[in-house]
Parts: C-alpha cells; sequence; structure tokens
C-alpha cells in the first residue's frame, strides 16, 4: 500500500511540475521586471529578453550553470540592433508573439500554425511550442 502512495504523490508532483510549464494566452514577460523569461520544466532552456550588446533581444538560450550557461540558442529577428527600451513581450489570445515597445513599436516574433491557439510551452528540447485547440 505504502508503495501506491509514493506512485500517487509521484505522479502528483510530476504533474505540478509540467502545469507550471503551460504559458496560458494572454500572459507576458516585461523587461523591465525580474521575471523576463519563460522557463523549460528542468530549467535547462529559456525564452524571452537576454541582454546583447549593450540592449536586449528576444530569444532562447540554454540557462543555468556551467561551460554553456547563458549560450543563445536562437535570436528573433537577429539583424534588427537590440532594443533598450522598456518593452513587453506577449502571446496574445491569437496565439501571436508579439513585442511591444514602450514607444508603441510592436514587432512580430512568431505565430502558431492558424489562429485556434490553446497554449505554449517552453520545451526540455529547446523548441518554444504554441499548442493548437484539440478539434
Amino acid at each position: 500500500m505504502s508503495r501506491v502512495w509514493a506512485l500517487l504523490l509521484l505522479l502528483s508532483s510530476l504533474c505540478v511540475q509540467q502545469s507550471s510549464c503551460i504559458i496560458p494566452l494572454g500572459a507576458s514577460l516585461s523587461s523591465a521586471t525580474q521575471t523576463t523569461s519563460w522557463a523549460s520544466p528542468s530549467g535547462r532552456f529559456a525564452f524571452g529578453f537576454y541582454n546583447r550588446g549593450g540592449g536586449l533581444s528576444v530569444g532562447v538560450w540554454l540557462d543555468g550553470k556551467g561551460k554553456n550557461a547563458n549560450k543563445v540558442i536562437w535570436t528573433a529577428n537577429r539583424d534588427d540592433p537590440p532594443f533598450t527600451s522598456t518593452s513587453t513581450l506577449m502571446l496574445n489570445e491569437k496565439g501571436v508573439i508579439l513585442l511591444s515597445a514602450e514607444n508603441g513599436e510592436k514587432k512580430f516574433i512568431g505565430n502558431g500554425s492558424d489562429s485556434d491557439a490553446l497554449s505554449a510551452s517552453m520545451l526540455d528540447s529547446g523548441n518554444f511550442v504554441i499548442y493548437n485547440k484539440l478539434r
């Protein structure tokens, strides 16, 4: 009987860990706050704002410690110069990721395959995914 309880406890803790990695539509990040990224379940990868060339960019990087810590894997709009103003990154109600600068400028970062988005997640594979509603 104690093995059953131990298994149930383990499974419930895994569910709690997984649910904390779901990014709902309408969620946002601000470059002016401490929460500037969404992490993968293990914390190995992150998506959000990172420091680049005296400013900020949006991308995916290896997070944590070690020789590869903070190694950037992908940068959105990589040919654009880093931005310096306070900005917000938002997963809107249609599953589109938009970067909004303080001056009102908006930049497209990415989107799902259609407008039936449900949520998003940063995976331990290093992929940021947008999930669609089940049909």
